[in-house]
């Protein structure tokens, strides 16, 4: 097989990776960050690639003395039940994106439970992923595949110390079809979460009555599901759905 070279450095880098798995051809990348203050890569890419292997049956990483050249050899993806622990300088939503995109392509049925953070200001939430991602990844997938698509939120955590869960579950898929996204549609109804962690429940409901007197001036199909969490700190999401 042809060795694919990217001198770019660290630029995506996690695409590169899923790539090399559903094409099966090696790859290169060099130059990462070698300009840098901190050279190479960051734990956080190298705790990506320990997650890959978990996944992979045969993958072979080598990364060099200053961490500027990570050789990946792919492998076959496996499925099985399995856990691990995410850095905490990244979201869960790091992880999750490649992982939703090799989901259908295991061998076998996939349980993967996560633990790390579930929400922070860098990456896309846990909520997002689950109410955005995994609706329009369905549609690729037969019916049998996108039942078994789902993402549950067992626990919330907040940087820097995590703690939170998740769990990804996932039957491969015999094939892909095509579909066709023409129209953007118009949004006609609002689907949102509003979760407090150790603060008085009453702001979740606050928050909740805030959104809901905005969007109802625009919108009558509005509901906010809350979410109360025993972490340090709360946040609200919506998503529009057309």
């Amino acid at each position: 097989m042809n060795l694919q070279i990217f001198d770019d450095g660290p630029t995506c880098f996690r695409l590169k990776i899923v790539m090399s798995i559903l094409s099966n051809r090696p790859i290169r990348i060099c130059n990462i960050r070698n300009r840098s203050k901190c050279p190479g890569v960051t734990d956080y890419e190298v705790n990506f690639l320990q997650l890959i292997n978990l996944l992979s049956n045969g993958a072979v990483i080598n990364i060099n003395d200053t961490g500027c050249v990570v050789n990946f050899s792919p492998g076959s993806l496996i499925g099985g039940e399995h856990i691990f622990d995410c850095s905490n300088e990244r979201g869960l939503g790091y992880f999750l994106e490649p992982l939703l995109i090799l989901s259908p392509f295991t061998k076998t049925y996939l349980s993967l439970k996560l633990t790390g953070v579930t929400n922070n200001s860098i990456d896309p939430s846990v909520d997002i992923i689950s109410q955005t991602w995994l609706p329009l990844l369905k549609k690729f997938l037969p019916p049998a595949s996108s039942s078994s698509l789902k993402l549950e939120i067992k626990k919330r955590g907040i940087a820097p110390k995590g703690g939170g869960l998740v769990v990804l579950s996932s039957k491969p898929a015999q094939q892909i079809s095509p579909i066709q996204l023409v129209s953007s549609g118009k949004v006609y109804r609002v689907r949102g979460v509003a979760w407090t962690c150790r603060v008085s429940p009453a702001i979740a409901s606050q928050l909740m009555h805030g959104a809901k007197g905005l969007l109802n001036s625009f919108l009558s199909d509005v509901y906010i599901n809350l979410d109360q969490r025993k972490v340090n700190i709360r946040f609200h999401r919506f998503f529009s759905q057309n």
